[in-house]
């Protein structure tokens, strides 16, 4: 009888003489690594079986049965890994579904069921993780530091580079190929990178001398999308006037053409990530005190906030207004993707309070046009998604900046979670009706509501 069993680690060594014969279907688990063969010779072969049921019947002693199900546990987690080209060991469980390591170890991370890697989701994947698996924050960095360089101007990126030629007239005229998936101008993605770029260096004392270029080029991004009227490059067909996008007067503060949603921006100026700009830009400063701009550009912008990037309602309670545009406009409403209003404390900690609390008793309300309450659930929802849907989005985010509804907020999530995770959106009246079957940023972000 057996007493000891080695179990040699399955991404590199667990294949079996049949999956080996059955080519890519298996082979496809380990994306290029060339492992030997072992071949259980055994009779009772233990994959034909639970490890369970070895103990049950007495066919096997108790270090084998443990063996056994340790060589269970590992094939479970090769098969999530179908989507990581090298299996790396220092990637969290929850994560490697959506990983690919490339060979140059900088770490592409998708957004889930959209194989697009973008620079505000892949920061949020792995921002619970930012001071457990510091060489995993590294890594992303520097693939985020790559495409930002490849493309300021693009919000998502692909896996593999894509010739002009190779690419439709369609997706051409849209300003992709390359590496640029989407070239959706949003000001928050690079304010993510800034976050996790500045946690890096404050936290783990990260060298960020190869970054300087890369954030040196967002800061002349956001000084040019000042004016953007006069001086920016940007144009997307899908935006008015062909492609600059709805006029705009200066305030200070600095243009997106797209929201978080990756919708177009009604007013050109989205105040939440301005706010969040605003506080990255106090970052920039610690980590680079001599890039030029960044502290009066920091300044513009809350003052182009403070004096048009509010509204006063009949009482005179003031509030944020959503987007502006520096001529008269606001767009009164709130949408669940971050930053959004409601989530300001979540990424500005010099926050107005007052202000912000009057903003979020509003956004709470049926007063936001993207409110919903239902038998199901409460919380805002997004144009992006049909009438009605609220993402679990906007109920973590009020979580995490309400203490008082933070229980509450955790119970309705899990208690309108499908398949064991949250969806990007759901009916407010039956949460089996949802959109995006696998979107990580949710989950993401629930791990720390739950931390």
């Amino acid at each position: 009888m057996v007493k000891d069993a080695l179990v040699l680690p399955s991404y590199y060594y667990g294949l079996l003489n049949s999956e080996w014969e059955k080519g890519d279907k298996v082979y496809g688990y380990h994306r290029g690594v060339d492992p030997p063969i072992v071949h259980f010779t055994a009779a009772g072969k233990p994959w034909s079986f639970q490890a369970s049921s070895f103990s049950n019947r007495g066919e096997w002693d108790a270090p084998f049965d443990d063996a056994n199900r340790r060589w269970h546990d590992l094939r479970s987690d090769l098969k999530r890994l179908t989507n990581a080209p090298v299996p790396n060991t220092s990637v969290p469980n929850f994560l490697r579904s959506v990983v690919h390591i490339l060979p140059n170890q900088h770490t592409f991370v998708k957004t889930g069921d959209i194989p697009d890697m973008w620079i505000r989701d892949s920061t949020a994947q792995v921002w619970p993780y930012r001071d457990s698996h510091p060489d995993l924050i590294t890594a992303v960095l520097r693939q985020q530091s790559f495409f930002i360089q490849h493309d300021v101007y693009a919000n998502s990126y692909k896996y593999h580079y894509r010739d002009t030629n190779s690419i439709g007239l369609s997706e051409q005229r849209l300003g992709r190929g390359g590496w640029v998936a989407t070239r959706n101008y949003e000001l928050d993605s690079g304010c993510y990178f800034l976050r996790l770029l500045h946690h890096a260096w404050k936290h783990h004392h990260l060298d960020v001398t190869e970054f300087k270029p890369t954030v040196e080029l967002l800061v002349r991004t956001w000084i040019v999308e000042q004016r953007h009227e006069e001086h920016s490059p940007y144009r997307y067909p899908e935006l008015p006037r062909n492609g600059l996008g709805t006029p705009v007067g200066y305030t200070g503060m600095t243009w997106s053409g797209f929201r978080p949603s990756d919708d177009a921006c009604t007013y050109g100026y989205h105040i939440p990530s301005n706010l969040f700009a605003a506080a990255m830009l106090r970052h920039v400063v610690s980590m680079f005190p001599n890039i030029d701009g960044s502290n009066q550009l920091r300044q513009e912008i809350l003052d182009g906030v403070k004096h048009h990037g509010t509204w006063v309602d009949d009482n005179g309670v003031e509030r944020y207004c959503y987007e502006v545009d520096g001529l008269g406009g606001c767009n009164k409403m709130d949408d669940a993707n971050l930053p959004s209003l409601l989530s300001i404390p979540y990424f500005d900690p010099d926050y107005v309070i007052t202000l912000w609390k009057n903003t979020y008793e509003w956004v709470w309300s049926d007063e936001n046009p993207y409110f919903y309450r239902g038998k199901a659930a409460e919380g805002i929802g997004s144009p992006h998604t049909p009438k009605n849907h609220i993402w679990p989005l906007s109920q973590i985010a009020r979580g995490l900046v309400d203490p008082s509804v933070r229980d509450k907020m955790k119970d309705m999530v899990e208690r309108t979670n499908v398949g064991g995770k949250a969806h990007e959106s759901f009916h407010k009246d039956d949460f089996t009706k949802y959109t995006r079957d696998d979107f990580s940023w949710p989950n993401a972000l629930f791990t720390e509501l739950i931390l």
